[in-house]
């Protein structure tokens, strides 16, 4: 069913918007994805910031050309999903992952960060990385470690202090 030209305007203005907003975009054949798992998929994404949209290839070469990206899509006979990640570059492919190990039919074909074009085995890199927030606490913790430590240390003095005054006054009461 052909879409009407105010439609598909909307969807190149939707397009690039997400395109110029995103951290991370990745492109993934959905063709023989059960209904079910792309629902389960899409609510995950959006749980850590993230969205999966649907658009047309004609439209997406598209906003690729007017914004300076090269992408192929040609070569993909399937339907091609976006996977836009808005807050974390890394999360929302996390989620990702965890899902393709479950269907089999998922295939990625490529992504971006920001306007840097990620091959497969990059997306794959990323995938394994912590997120920010693990990569935060994991900060927190470094810094907070000597601070914590010198703590323990002058407390661990200070119960020893009291310990000794704690004896003394048992054996002068004996």
């Amino acid at each position: 069913m052909p879409i009407s030209k105010e439609k598909k305007k909307l969807q190149i203005e939707e397009l690039e918007k997400k395109m110029k907003e995103q951290k991370v975009v990745l492109l993934f054949d959905f063709s023989k994805v059960k209904t079910e798992k792309m629902n389960l998929l899409r609510k995950k994404i959006k749980e850590v910031g993230g969205e999966i949209k649907v658009f047309k290839k004609t439209l997406a070469k598209i906003i690729f050309k007017k914004l300076g990206l090269s992408f192929d899509f040609d070569s993909f006979k399937g339907q091609l999903a976006f996977l836009f990640g808005f807050q974390d570059e890394v999360l929302p492919l996390k989620v990702f992952a965890q899902i393709e190990k479950e269907e089999e039919n998922i295939k990625v074909v490529g992504g971006f960060l920001k306007t840097d074009f990620l091959s497969i085995e990059r997306i794959k890199e990323l995938e394994n990385l912590p997120s920010k927030l693990e990569i935060l606490g994991r900060l927190l913790f470094t810094l907070s470690w000597p601070i914590l430590g010198l703590k323990r240390v002058l407390n661990g003095n200070l119960e020893k202090f009291v310990f000794v005054l704690s004896q003394i006054k048992v054996k002068k009461e004996q």
